[in-house]
C-alpha cells in the first residue's frame, strides 16, 4: 500500500512527461477507494491529456465515479474553462454530491453567477445550505466556494451570516470571500485583526492578501509588524512573500 502511494507521488513529481501512466491512474481512480486525493493531484500535475479518460469517466453509472471524474476536472482551473458546456448538465445529476462538486468545479473553471446562466438559486442551493454544515471542513469549503461565484444578493447574504460565527476561523474565511467579492470595508478589520492571532489564523490572512495583490496595500504595516516580531518563522516568510506581491502590484 505504502509502495503505490509512493509511485503516485513520483509520478506527479516528473509531471507532463509521465502521461504514460494515465490508464492505470485512472483504472485506480475509478476502481479503487484508496488515494483519491493523491491520484487526483498527481493527474493534475500530468496535464490535460487527462481530459479525455476523465470525460469518459462522466458517463459511468455509478456516483462516485462521475464525482472524482468532476473534482479532478474541476482541479485544472481556467485550463479547462472550455469544458464549462460539458459539466454544466451535471448541475442536474440525481446525485446530491454530484451536482455539489459540479458547482465548485464550475466555479473553477471561470463560471460566475454574476455573468451567466449557469448558477441559478437552486443550483446553490446545497452550497448555501453548506454554509451552515456542523463540518467545519465542508463548510469553508462551501464558504470559499461561494466568494468565487460572483456578486448576488443570495451569495452576500450567506457570507454576511458567517460573520456572525462563534469561529473566528470561519468569520475570517468568510470575510475573505465577501473581500474578493467587493465588500471591502466591512471585512479589513477582520483580515486585519487575524494578522495578530495565532499562527493559523496569520496563514490563512497572509496567504488571502497575497493573492489579492494592490488590493492588499490596507494591510501593509500589520505585514511590516509581523516579519520583525517573527523572525524566521513560517509566518515571517509567508508575510516577507505577501509584501513582495503587494508591492509589486
Amino acid at each position: 500500500m505504502i509502495i503505490i502511494k509512493e509511485v503516485i507521488e513520483t509520478l506527479g513529481k516528473i509531471g507532463p512527461k509521465a502521461h504514460s501512466a494515465l490508464p492505470e491512474l485512472i483504472h485506480i481512480l475509478q476502481n479503487s477507494n484508496n488515494w483519491t486525493n493523491q491520484i487526483q493531484e498527481t493527474i493534475q500535475k500530468i496535464g490535460l491529456k487527462a481530459n479525455p479518460y476523465l470525460l469518459k469517466m462522466l458517463q459511468h453509472k455509478k456516483t462516485e465515479v462521475r464525482q472524482r471524474a468532476i473534482v479532478t476536472l474541476g482541479k485544472f482551473g481556467l485550463e479547462n474553462s472550455h469544458l464549462i458546456p460539458i459539466l454544466t448538465p451535471f448541475l442536474k445529476d440525481d446525485s446530491p454530491e454530484v451536482r455539489e462538486v459540479t458547482v465548485t468545479a464550475l466555479v473553477n473553471m471561470g463560471a460566475k453567477m454574476s455573468n451567466s446562466n449557469f448558477f441559478a438559486a437552486e443550483d446553490v442551493n446545497t452550497l448555501l445550505q453548506l454554509t451552515q454544515n456542523n463540518d467545519i471542513d465542508i463548510k469553508k469549503k462551501a464558504i470559499r466556494t461561494l466568494g468565487k461565484m460572483g456578486k448576488s444578493d443570495l451569495i452576500l447574504k450567506a457570507l454576511q451570516k458567517n460573520l456572525q460565527d462563534s469561529s473566528y476561523e470561519i468569520r475570517l474565511i468568510a470575510a475573505c470571500s465577501l473581500f474578493q467579492l467587493g465588500e471591502k470595508e466591512k471585512t479589513r478589520p477582520i483580515l486585519l485583526t487575524a494578522l495578530g492571532l495565532d499562527e493559523d489564523l496569520q496563514l490563512i490572512a497572509i496567504q488571502f492578501l497575497e493573492k489579492m495583490g494592490a488590493e492588499s496595500y490596507f494591510a501593509v504595516k500589520e505585514l511590516r509588524k509581523i516579519t520583525k516580531n517573527f523572525r524566521r518563522s513560517r509566518v515571517f516568510f509567508t508575510a516577507q512573500t505577501a509584501l513582495k506581491k503587494i508591492r509589486q502590484n
